[in-house]
């Protein structure tokens, strides 16, 4: 698990929200790494936290879960998205492409 610090004003494409200075929240290790590769320096502060083997990791209810509605989405906010989950965008990708990729996984 990791800790997160939004030092820097950003949008989350992943989660589809606002980050604002001063927010905290937890994610996996996976996410932060994405975090801190996507994100120029100085827009989050990053603390990896030790978690016991006993305690499960946290998972939201399904039914809090959204999964995001790529349709509404920009050609570029889909782009982002493609690259924050590791999906080859084709060569002349169109937003409908990219939406059937981002909707596959």
């Amino acid at each position: 698990m990791a800790r997160v610090t939004v030092l820097r004003r950003f949008t989350d494409l992943v989660e589809r929200c606002s980050r604002v200075e001063g927010d905290v929240f937890e994610v996996s290790e996976k996410r932060a790494a994405q975090l801190e590769k996507r994100l120029p320096d100085g827009y989050v502060s990053i603390e990896h936290v030790a978690t016991s083997a006993a305690e499960p990791e946290h998972s939201e209810p399904a039914a809090e879960q959204v999964s995001p509605d790529y349709a509404s989405m920009t050609k570029a906010e889909l782009v982002a998205a493609c690259e924050e989950h590791g999906i080859a965008i084709p060569k002349r990708a169109t937003k409908a492409r990219l939406v059937e990729l981002l909707s596959e996984e």
